[in-house]
């Protein structure tokens, strides 16, 4: 069972550069940190900071946590990382825009 869903994570998580699906989850993880933001009530411009350095930590890791979810080595391409952020931080605008 347990190569089954590295089997699936591994397809997921194949290289599509600039738009993937999961390019929707970093979308959606941006409006969640907007959600949380937005509630605890930070202004706008320490909430974009703060998203910022969430979606660019969360970038900086990730490899990390899909590489042991993996049990092999997982690299993503500098593009792709760059454009997760962008995604996430469109959503975060959308959700703070928004409401």
């Amino acid at each position: 069972m347990g190569k089954r869903i590295a089997e699936i994570f591994e397809y997921l998580l194949k290289d599509r550069s600039y738009l993937d699906l999961w390019s929707i989850a970093h979308f959606v993880f941006g409006i969640l940190i907007g959600l949380i933001l937005n509630n605890i009530k930070l202004p706008l411009i320490t909430s974009i900071f703060a998203a910022l350095s969430v979606l660019t930590f969360w970038e900086i890791i990730e490899p990390e946590i899909f590489s042991h979810i993996l049990n092999k080595e997982f690299r993503e391409n500098p593009l792709n990382q760059i454009s997760d952020i962008i995604y996430g931080f469109i959503g975060f605008l959308a959700y703070w825009w928004v409401f």
